[in-house]
């Protein structure tokens, strides 16, 4: 399917999504199932990847709920959608210009996308188009904005009453059962950790056996940047992928407090004391080298991935302090994370990530601040490099030469502590993902680093 075909649709979904009631099927929740089906495709390995027309996938999701604008909202007709997709989509896809192969495959995917009675048309069975369909409405369904909307719907079904009350009562293993019961959702992006009476996500693949890997995110990132790293190796290794506690809570962190929530969660995976691999990405790399020399006895190699120990000059420290007191502001915070989505091209790459971006515009002020104080804490530890190197650890950089972030003119800090350095062409900051995650998965091949 080519775009113009592709914009054609969407406006003519907007178009039809006006006249409907129901503020859960309007054109808002198309659009969120579209980018939620962009984001679930980049994640798909290559040569799945492949097998897939992006537009004609976003197209399914703009059309999958068209029949909402003719039958009202109702725990009955929840049950019997798939009725009412078979009764309405045929004559929808008659007005538009679509080949008669397009055609046929939106309306299977449709139509055997929806969570319907019987509880047997899950997508395990089912093309991939329709997997990817239904796992990108059910990403929107627990979405906090669109629950946020139950407070204003007046006659709200059966099904948004019970996901509304399993979220509302804070129950996440209860919504992780169901989803994965129900939908056929992987483990990797439904596991929770209970840290202090709050909960964070954090992805697991692999076997506990084999070598450990954890990945620690960076500023403006979430976990779900290494998934596609993590699919091409789960077989080799025991990979983790764990989110930083300010990206979901409304607080402010120092470095010691951040080291202490790593530690408490490789200790409920029982990892202390297992000399594992830890791999920080940008700010992570800044963590995970603080947390190598607190717990050396936990870590057997470090990986600086897109990362350098910051500079300890003047100029440096009195604008990082400039910083901390002015986004202190609310105000302030929310509009450099609108300045970095929008136009710095480093953080553009977020757009495909929801979660990034919904935690960059909802948590910014304790992401901010938080930053800063891992950086001031820095500087209380001088010569980090040399630190390290004192330790009976591994430690490897790497860099991407079209970083516009960390340049690779950054290399000689390494070069000069004698660390090894690898510099791949193309990934640029995480924003070219996929040659990104190719280079990582390259180079954590098993006899090339990990030892």
């Amino acid at each position: 399917m080519d775009k113009k075909t592709l914009k054609f649709i969407k406006h003519f979904t907007a178009q039809r999504m006006s006249q409907t009631q129901d503020q859960f099927h309007g054109f808002s929740h198309a659009d969120n199932v579209a980018k939620n089906a962009r984001l679930l495709w980049s994640l798909l390995p290559h040569h799945l990847a492949k097998s897939i027309d992006l537009n004609l996938l976003q197209a399914c999701a703009y059309l999958h709920d068209l029949h909402t604008t003719q039958y009202p909202a109702s725990f009955r007709n929840f049950l019997f959608e798939s009725k009412l997709i078979k009764q309405t989509l045929p004559q929808t896809l008659d007005q538009l210009p679509l080949t008669s192969s397009e055609r046929q495959l939106i309306y299977q995917t449709i139509l055997h996308h929806p969570l319907a009675f019987p509880f047997h048309r899950l997508n395990r069975h089912r093309s991939l188009y329709a997997q990817l369909l239904q796992d990108a409405d059910l990403l929107d369904q627990f979405n906090p904005q669109r629950l946020q909307l139950l407070r204003l719907e007046t006659k709200p079904t059966f099904f948004h009453r019970l996901k509304t009350f399993l979220v509302n009562f804070n129950r996440p293993n209860t919504v992780r059962w169901l989803i994965k019961h129900f939908a056929n959702l992987p483990d990797l992006s439904l596991q929770v950790y209970n840290y202090r009476w709050h909960h964070f996500q954090y992805i697991e693949s692999g076997d506990s056996q084999q070598p450990t890997i954890l990945f620690l995110h960076g500023y403006a990132d979430s976990i779900y940047t290494f998934l596609p790293t993590i699919n091409q190796l789960s077989t080799q290794y025991h990979l983790l992928a764990l989110e930083l506690p300010f990206h979901q809570k409304r607080s402010v962190y120092n470095l010691n407090e951040i080291l202490d929530y790593v530690s408490a969660f490789l200790a409920a995976k029982q990892l202390k004391n297992k000399h594992i691999t830890i791999t920080g990405f940008s700010l992570g790399g800044l963590i995970a080298a603080h947390y190598s020399i607190k717990y050396p006895q936990d870590i057997h190699n470090l990986i600086f991935l897109n990362s350098v120990p910051i500079p300890d000059t003047p100029l440096f420290k009195i604008s990082t302090y400039i910083l901390f007191y002015l986004l202190k502001i609310p105000f302030v915070s929310r509009l450099i994370t609108y300045f970095n989505l929008h136009y710095f091209t480093a953080f553009r790459q977020l757009q495909h990530d929801w979660f990034s971006t919904f935690n960059l515009r909802h948590f910014s002020k304790s992401i901010h601040q938080t930053t800063l104080n891992i950086l001031k804490d820095t500087w209380h530890q001088p010569q980090l490099l040399n630190q390290l190197k004192q330790l009976n650890i591994n430690i490897q950089a790497i860099f991407f030469a079209d970083d516009p972030i960390i340049s690779p003119k950054y290399t000689h800090i390494f070069t000069q502590a004698n660390i090894p350095l690898t510099i791949f062409p193309s990934g640029g900051h995480a924003d070219k993902l996929y040659t990104w995650n190719l280079a990582l998965t390259r180079f954590l091949q098993p006899n090339h680093y990990i030892h």
